[in-house]
């Protein structure tokens, strides 16, 4: 069996202190770091996935890569799902990657969190206030062939 170096929580350049960074420039990263599968991020972000699908194809069932290169990106986001707990003083926030097979799941994402009335007004990570954990976890994990795993989570204050 094989052993693979991932790294699948990363940001895009439309994400604020990023930065804009090329997948060639990536690729040759992940070659002197010995990546062989990097998140591509931010990928809910219509102008994001419009950059991966002209940039990436499809490699292996679920991995893209760019032509003529032996690294291969996964189709990853961050979502932040945010809620209250009756009796606990504090919001509860808890930061998840999703990991997508392929455009299509993104797009039934989308679709989900327009379902939810979430804002997109940033999309760095896209926020889901008001829906539990737990809850944003099953609806998403049963729509379509996706990858859901926790990330970090934290309380927070109001302030």
């Amino acid at each position: 069996m094989r052993t693979l170096a991932v790294d699948l929580h990363s940001h895009s350049g439309y994400a604020g202190g990023v930065g804009q960074i090329s997948f060639r420039n990536i690729a040759q990263t992940m070659h002197w770091k010995g990546i062989d599968v990097f998140g591509t991020g931010d990928c809910l972000y219509p102008p994001r996935t419009e950059e991966l699908k002209s940039q990436l194809s499809e490699s292996a069932l679920g991995l893209f890569s760019l032509p003529d290169s032996n690294k291969h990106f996964l189709l990853q986001t961050e979502v932040i799902f945010t809620t209250r707990i009756p009796q606990y003083s504090h919001k509860i926030v808890a930061h998840h990657i999703i990991l997508f097979p392929n455009f299509h799941s993104i797009s039934q994402m989308g679709k989900l969190m327009d379902k939810w009335k979430q804002k997109k007004y940033d999309w760095k990570t896209v926020h889901c206030n008001g829906i539990a954990t737990g809850t944003g976890r099953q609806i998403a994990c049963n729509t379509s062939d996706k990858f859901f795993t926790g990330n970090h989570s934290r309380a927070c204050d109001d302030t």
